[in-house]
């Protein structure tokens, strides 16, 4: 049985990590910071975004077929190594635990209002679970088939939505830059730096991943844009900055064989396959800096706790956290390990 990611898996990973915390999360932040002009902040974010993404790429090269752990330790030496990883998995828990309180809201307010938060919580916590023990295999298979669904959705509603813009909406333009650049940090801080988990995954050696996380990025980029340019051209930024999902009261305006409305809740679960992607491949995350028969199991009960404990978990500490965790420390693996190599060879 294989235990790699092949090209497409690789890319519909990505793609899901790149989306996951754009609905409910990053865009509300941004239509409240850059109001009608939102989508020329995801679009700056997509482009500086490049930088994170070739520092994650060039330590997949780096790192070839060594696992992150191996790499890591390797880098810094077994005590700083530790420590490290140490860092990277708190972090990771918290970040988690933020993002399913978000997952768990979405779904109890869109889709099951009188329905507890504890029987939402537990409902989507144990196919987690059972995806996470099936392993890396499972998991590509499971993204892939979701990949294809959202692909669907996405077409039906860009198809409908496109011919209801109102370019009006959109002025007036660039009124304030220095909003589009503090917008644009909070879409690389949420939808960019995730993307460090690709940095963990198993890939089949003789395929180039690289280029199809590459060219996934920019097709997932220009999604992110269409969504949020839709959302400001269509509903306009008055009303859509009045609801707490934009997005998902922008497909009521979607219509499927001439019925208008009421597939909303159909259209936006392609949310529910984002939030639920991106929790399975960041409790993988963490199942791989232990190995020992029951990790899984620790891992999942340390995070039932964390959630309880850290119900609150402030935006802007998880948005620090994103910058710290997942850029910063990589840009220090990468030079320290870069350093290295160089005095080897001179040496």
């Amino acid at each position: 049985m294989k235990k790699s990611l092949t090209k497409l898996e690789t890319a519909s990973v990505t793609y899901f990590l790149l989306r996951a915390c754009f609905m409910g999360i990053s865009f509300k932040l941004i239509l409240n910071t850059a109001k009608q002009n939102s989508y020329l902040s995801v679009g700056l974010g997509s482009i500086l975004g490049f930088i994170p993404l070739f520092l994650y790429l060039f330590i997949l090269r780096k790192k070839k077929e060594q696992n992150l752990h191996e790499y890591i330790t390797r880098t810094f030496g077994k005590i700083i190594g530790t420590i490290i990883e140490i860092i990277f998995f708190c972090f990771t828990l918290f970040y988690l635990s933020y993002l399913y309180h978000e997952f768990t809201r979405f779904v109890q307010i869109e889709y099951l209002s009188k329905t507890p938060r504890l029987l939402i919580f537990f409902a989507f916590l144990i196919p987690l679970f059972y995806l996470v023990r099936k392993g890396i295999n499972v998991i590509g298979r499971v993204s892939l088939i979701l990949l294809y669904l959202s692909i669907i959705i996405i077409f039906i509603t860009f198809s409908n939505l496109i011919f209801q813009i109102n370019l009006s909406n959109l002025l007036p333009i660039l009124k304030s830059s220095k909003e589009i650049f503090n917008s644009a940090s909070l879409y690389i801080g949420f939808n960019i730096l995730p993307l460090f988990f690709l940095t963990v995954l198993p890939y089949q050696k003789e395929e180039h991943h690289t280029k199809f996380i590459f060219w996934t990025y920019i097709l997932g980029s220009i999604v992110l844009i269409m969504t949020a340019f839709l959302t400001i051209a269509i509903l306009g930024f008055d009303l859509a900055s009045t609801y707490t999902y934009p997005e998902f009261h922008l497909l009521k305006q979607v219509s499927v064989i001439g019925v208008l409305g009421h597939i909303e809740s159909i259209l936006a679960i392609q949310g529910i396959f984002d939030f639920f992607m991106i929790l399975t491949i960041g409790f993988y995350f963490l199942t791989t800096f232990f190995h020992f028969k029951y990790t899984i199991s620790l891992i999942f009960i340390t995070f039932f706790i964390t959630y309880f404990l850290f119900p609150n978990l402030d935006t802007s500490f998880i948005l620090k956290g994103t910058y710290l965790i997942y850029f910063i420390l990589p840009i220090i693996l990468y030079l320290v390990s870069l350093l290295k190599k160089t005095n080897k060879k001179s040496s």
